[in-house]
């Protein structure tokens, strides 16, 4: 499995944030039930199938226990695929994604692999959260777009994605 290096601040909020709800890493420990969204080429974009509301640091466990990554939407293809599967499901939660710009403020970056965002489909006037704001979520229902939002926010959606060859 991928490890990520996670920056010093968001190690020790990290810390604080599991201690706080009580979540330990072995919560997350082996195979969850995913729902397959989207495929598009060797990419495969998945969500909790429990819709359980996470935390920004429960979605990274998540993925990462699931050996899957946080998801990055790295194209308007890869967009209007998973658009397609929810405009079918009449999905109505809000979805992490694995981009945030903790590091440098409005520099937005996937956290794996750390690359920049060179696809966005972030709401006009957004992303607006300042540095209250360093987590980036999905709504995948109409208008279909990007927020940025708090990363203790706990009432979004596991998303993921894992590459296949």
């Amino acid at each position: 499995m991928k490890s990520i290096i996670f920056p010093l601040v968001f190690a020790v909020s990290g810390s604080l944030l599991l201690n706080k709800v009580g979540v330990k890493a072995s919560d997350f420990t082996g195979i969850s039930a995913v729902d397959v969204v989207a495929v598009v080429g060797s990419k495969t974009f998945y969500k909790d199938a429990s819709n359980l509301y996470v935390s920004f640091l429960e979605f990274l466990q998540f993925c990462h226990a699931n050996d899957m990554t946080t998801s990055s939407i790295e194209s308007a293809e890869e967009q209007a695929a998973i658009v397609a599967y929810f405009n079918d499901t009449r999905y109505v939660e809000f979805l992490w994604l694995g981009g945030w710009d903790i590091n440098n403020e409005g520099n937005w970056r996937w956290i794996d692999g750390d690359a920049q965002m060179s696809y966005t489909n972030w709401l006009p006037n957004a992303p607006n959260g300042g540095l209250a704001k360093n987590c980036a979520h999905f709504r995948p229902f109409s208008p279909h777009q990007w927020f940025d939002t708090p990363c203790v926010n706990d009432k979004n959606v596991a998303f993921c994605h894992k590459i296949t060859t």
